[in-house]
């Protein structure tokens, strides 16, 4: 991938264009055509500003295009940033699942160099080689990835030999790990 330009599936945004819009009308119609009490009117009030919320963040990804070349990941569109990958200094890959058992959600990979902060979700077309680039720079800059991100990217299939982990060193007296009690209490 030397110079590739990445957008959201159209039918992945469709979805969320459907879901905003419909949760918006559902909350925000009663409060324009019928007279609400007062939690009821706050209640339905909030839920439309969280809809509407979320129609403007599926806009904003519409809009958004990623530019990822050798030197730099770019985000060109509303709020746009750009961070070099030598300049990387934090990666950080969650899962948000939807069920119980786990196996339905999305990721999301979170960027950060000193001027500017990146996230992306796991919707965007060819995620996967845009979370194995990110690994390489911060593999090369040395920077410390926490438990998670570490399983994240294990179960992703990308390589993270040479990743440092942030957990503490385990070692078998477990006073040494941070907390340094294994009961909870001060004695």
């Amino acid at each position: 991938m030397t110079d590739t330009i990445l957008r959201y599936p159209i039918n992945t945004l469709t979805a969320d264009y459907v879901r905003a819009a419909s949760g918006l009308a559902l909350t925000a119609a009663p409060l324009l055509l019928i007279e609400t009490s007062g939690w009821i009117g706050v209640l339905l009030g909030s839920c439309a500003i969280l809809f509407g919320v979320f129609l403007v963040a599926t806009w904003r990804r519409h809009m958004t295009t990623l530019h990822v070349d050798d030197t730099r990941v770019t985000a060109r569109g509303p709020l746009g940033r750009s961070i070099a990958w030598a300049d990387l200094t934090h990666l950080k890959l969650a899962y948000y699942s939807t069920r119980r058992d786990r196996r339905d959600g999305w990721m999301e990979l979170t960027l950060k160099a000193s001027d500017a902060s990146l996230k992306v979700n796991s919707n965007l077309q060819c995620f996967d080689d845009v979370v194995s680039r990110a690994t390489r720079a911060a593999e090369r800059n040395g920077v410390t990835l926490n438990a998670a991100t570490l399983d994240n990217l294990a179960a992703l299939g990308v390589c993270v030999d040479g990743l440092q982990d942030d957990r503490a060193p385990q070692t078998g007296d477990p006073t040494d790990r941070p907390g340094g009690s294994t009961t909870g209490a001060e004695g």
